[in-house]
């Protein structure tokens, strides 16, 4: 903790004279912010999705454990899940939290998805799609990037999207033909003796 040196009398002070113990005017103390917990994490990890998860949530909707909705789910903000879920979810742009305890009975769109609870539905994200520890997925996955870590369940199929530039069809090189000329026929000439 921090703690204020005692006021020590200037130098041009009488030595008389007692020096201030107590300040004149209370000076703010400077306060420590409380750091977060630690956790392991990835040097490889460069997902927004693994670094939104992994700082505290501000401007992030959610639906909590007790917490049921059966029908469609749009919007283009992060959405965080805890409760259940049965319908459509389309996230245009923003990423799709799917917290431990939750249940989700979906076709999902999507930027991004971690999924730490259970998935059961096709999940189509234009990014990265991460299955963690205990978390599980039972559908058709649709990304640009894949990532199944060591616990996790995963049954269906995976279609991974290529890049931009590699999706354009190749153009074909020009080249000049010239039509092969005809072989001449071999005579064979009967030799005598």
């Amino acid at each position: 903790m921090w703690n204020a040196k005692p006021a020590y009398p200037p130098k041009d002070t009488p030595v008389n004279e007692k020096p201030l113990t107590q300040p004149l005017v209370d000076a703010p103390k400077p306060t420590v912010a409380p750091q977060p917990a630690s956790t392991p994490t990835s040097t490889t990890t460069s997902s927004m999705a693994a670094r939104i998860t992994a700082m505290p949530q501000t401007n992030v909707a959610m639906i909590g454990k007790t917490i049921s909705v059966k029908g469609e789910i749009t919007g283009s903000e992060p959405l965080h899940i805890e409760g259940r879920v049965e319908g459509a979810i389309r996230l245009d742009g923003a990423y799709l939290n799917i917290g431990p305890e939750a249940i989700v009975k979906s076709q999902i769109s999507a930027r991004e998805v971690v999924v730490r609870g259970s998935v059961n539905g096709s999940v189509n994200v234009s990014e990265r799609i991460d299955i963690r520890n205990g978390g599980s997925v039972v559908g058709d996955v649709t990304a640009h990037s894949v990532s199944i870590e060591e616990g996790a369940y995963f049954k269906g199929s995976i279609d991974m999207r290529r890049t931009e530039a590699a999706r354009q069809p190749a153009q074909p090189v020009p080249a000049k033909m010239t039509a092969p000329k005809p072989a001449e026929p071999v005579r064979a000439e009967a030799v005598t003796a």
